[in-house]
């Protein structure tokens, strides 16, 4: 029954039979023939169809008269009757369906990304000892890669370039991606100096580049969108020692990493857009242990990152306008044009959003930017414009915004300040050790995207954990009871953002609350 009679006329216009009223997936729509658009004779004739994707886009036809099947009538937002109907009487008078056709297995959102990469490298190094105390180390790297990507991306079936009515009417799921490739080489170096102050302590600087092939981003056009390569070097020096007669380990190095065409990812629509971004960042690193008797010790780890983005720029999804300030909408003062109804700004009225047309399709509202300017904002679906559109009539969005620069701000996810402390305590028994550990761990606040928005940023974390171990003295076995984040704290650990299409919301990883536990095994 799921599949009967599949294979009727697909114009659209003729032959929609009362078997196929019962699919409980499809979308009838009654009228007259003489008038498509009175729909007051609702017993009438089924004389069109029309496929609503995601609600409104990719309509296909309002109306089209049985006689002249080749003449539809467009749907347009103009048009409110027809789509006030095909709203609320989709499944026969009075009977509101779903404003979708697609079956199960074809419906919503497809996503089918394969992608293959093929490197081929040549690399080695040279070591030359200048003295007893010193190493010089030289290093290459050749690289030649080929990224391909096969992507299929797209809205229910028919918004998928490559997919055929045939492939609809047989019900099945057909991967028809489109295809691209990119191919990318480069050349990498690393120069190194370590000179070894006594046995156990060496002091060293170094630099090196590498270089990562470029790829595609997934949009949601269904084409690979392809970025360029990322090349970096690092300049680091340091020093590695054990202190004390070997009571204490001590390594630090400072660095400085400088990135052209960093990576950073952008949610646009239903797809994640990567960005090349120069970039430089610089810190200080570092591990500790230290014996304070034969049975205490404390260790710390350390990582302190100042980080710039120091060009780049992209669309940002949220906020195309760069709007800093909302303002009002003048009710009494409106001009109508092409079936949109659109009225002035008022930094005074109440009313913050518009509808500019009768279906209730595109709504608007008016911002001001950093510098006073008044900017229109339009949305319809999913969709943010800075211009009027008409999704319905085929009307794209002419300006979706500019790139706005990223100069100057902190690159996203990395926090200025970690570290961690731990006290460690060996209690010596007749029969084994018992060994208890605790640390505190911090993380600084981190910047969720590369417009470092404040609803994005996420919030400093503090941890405690607490840890015992027994180990006999005569057997290889252990075990163990472990507290981790003892005070039970929850932090925001991620911030995934969303884009218009889902409504600018952002969906928060929270990091684990407490966990405790029992652990034991053997050595072997």
């Amino acid at each position: 029954e799921r599949n009967h009679n599949r294979y009727y006329d697909q114009t659209l216009a003729l032959n929609l039979t009362s078997d196929f009223s019962r699919h409980p997936y499809s979308t009838l729509v009654y009228g007259t023939a003489t008038n498509p658009g009175d729909f007051s004779a609702y017993g009438g004739i089924p004389f069109y169809q029309t496929w609503l994707l995601g609600g409104l886009n990719g309509a296909a036809a309002c109306a089209a008269d049985p006689t002249n099947p080749g003449v539809p009538q467009t749907l347009t937002t103009a048009y409110g009757p027809c789509l006030q109907f095909l709203l609320n009487n989709a499944g026969g008078p009075g009977v509101a369906l779903p404003p979708y056709h697609v079956d199960n297995e074809l419906a919503g959102f497809h996503y089918n990304d394969k992608v293959r990469t093929k490197s081929q490298a040549l690399y080695g190094e040279l070591y030359f000892d200048l003295d007893d105390a010193t190493k010089l180390t030289l290093g290459f790297r050749y690289n030649d890669d080929i990224v391909s990507d096969r992507l299929m991306q797209c809205l229910a079936d028919l918004d998928c370039e490559a997919y055929t009515l045939m492939d609809w009417a047989q019900n099945k799921y057909t991967y028809k991606p489109n295809y691209d490739n990119n191919a990318d080489d480069g050349f990498a170096y690393k120069i190194a100096l370590q000179h070894n102050l006594a046995d156990d302590q060496m002091v060293y600087a170094s630099y090196t580049t590498a270089s990562k092939a470029g790829g595609f981003n997934p949009v949601t056009s269904g084409d690979p969108s392809p970025f360029d390569k990322e090349e970096t070097g690092v300049f680091e020096v340091g020093i590695k020692s054990i202190l004390m007669d070997g009571a204490v380990l001590f390594n630090a190095s400072a660095f400085i990493n400088d990135t052209k065409g960093l990576l950073v990812s952008n949610i646009e629509e239903a797809g994640s857009v990567n960005y090349n971004v120069d970039a430089e960042i610089k810190g200080f690193e570092g591990n500790l242990v230290a014996f304070l008797n034969e049975t205490t010790s404390v260790d710390a780890n350390w990582l302190y990152v100042e980080s710039e983005l120091q060009g780049g720029a992209m669309p940002h999804p949220l906020n195309p306008g760069n709007i800093v300030e909302r303002i009002g909408i003048n009710p009494n003062a409106c001009q109508t044009a092409n079936g949109l109804t659109i009225c002035a700004p008022d930094p005074t009225s109440s009313v913050m959003v518009g509808t500019a047309d009768g279906a209730g399709i595109l709504n608007y509202g008016y911002g001001l930017t950093a510098d006073g300017t008044v900017v229109a904002m339009y949305k319809s679906a999913g969709t943010l414009c800075l211009a009027p559109f008409n999704p319905l009539q085929g009307v794209d969005c002419a300006n979706y915004g500019p790139n706005y620069s990223v100069e100057g701000n902190t690159l996203p996810n990395s926090p200025k300040l970690s570290y961690s402390i731990g006290v460690n305590k060996d209690f010596v028994m007749e029969s084994g050790i018992l060994t208890g550990r605790l640390a505190y761990r911090y993380q600084d606040e981190r910047e969720g995207n590369a417009f470092n928005d404040p609803r994005s940023v996420m919030e400093e974390q503090k941890f405690l954990d607490l840890s015992f171990n027994y180990q006999p003295n005569n057997a290889d076995w252990y075990v163990g009871a472990f507290i981790k984040n003892v005070n039970d704290d929850r932090y925001v650990g991620v911030w995934a953002a969303a884009s218009a299409l889902q409504g600018g919301a952002q969906f928060a990883t929270f990091t684990d609350g407490r966990v405790y536990g029992l652990k034991f095994g053997t050595d072997f």
